[in-house]
């Protein structure tokens, strides 16, 4: 017989605006690293092959509070917690973050996690041809994508034309300096021409 005992600590999560109300999100995950040893301010991460202590890969929509089980024995947490508004990748959706470093033991700690009431103004705007061939619907005509942004925020647009080029707006884009160091997007197209054995699919190079 193996007799042992634990206890655990609640992180008690909530989403709020610039007043302190309850605000929704539509998505989002929280993840919680364990400090590597008492004291030295380095906590295990995915970027350094380390493995959540505890997680939460999936938060509903219209949640306005979260709550996560760890190991409540007094060790220090970093806490990041991933949260979106919107849920229209052409339009609104938008992702942001929240990192907290917290000492949970035996207990519940909360955290409030700010959501922006304001909304974004950012765009990235300009023209996709292929000169000299006319695109043609690739799945939904020509497709323009921005990807990797602050947060990995992204945004997508179509070029709504019977011939699938000219001018392209992704709109309402989380700014990139919202990081240090900031991170800029990366843009490109995807599109397609010509017919039968002469069809083409292109990508523009990043």
């Amino acid at each position: 017989m193996l007799n042992f005992s634990e206890c655990a600590g609640l992180l008690d999560i909530r989403w709020v605006d610039d007043s302190g109300n309850p605000a929704e999100v539509t998505g989002g995950s929280i993840q919680a690293f364990r400090e590597t040893a008492p004291g030295s301010g380095t906590f295990l991460s995915e970027r350094t092959s380390g493995r959540a202590q505890a997680w939460d890969i999936f938060i509903p929509p219209g949640r306005t509070q979260e709550y996560l089980a760890v190991r409540g024995d007094g060790a220090r947490y970093q806490v990041n917690v991933t949260f979106e508004r919107g849920t229209d990748p052409f339009s609104d959706k938008v992702r942001s973050f929240s990192q907290h470093i917290v000492v949970n033991c035996d207990e519940i700690v909360r955290l409030n996690c700010v959501v922006p009431s304001g909304g974004f103004t950012g765009e990235i705007v300009g023209r996709v041809d292929m000169l000299g061939e006319n695109e043609h619907r690739f799945g939904g005509f020509t497709g323009m994508v921005a990807d990797q942004g602050p947060f990995d925020n992204f945004r997508l647009d179509n070029v709504l034309a019977s011939t699938s080029q000219g001018l392209f707006r992704m709109e309402k884009l989380a700014p990139y300096d919202a990081v240090t160091p900031s991170r800029g997007y990366r843009v490109y197209c995807e599109m397609s021409f010509r017919l039968r054995r002469r069809y083409e699919y292109f990508a523009m190079p990043f």
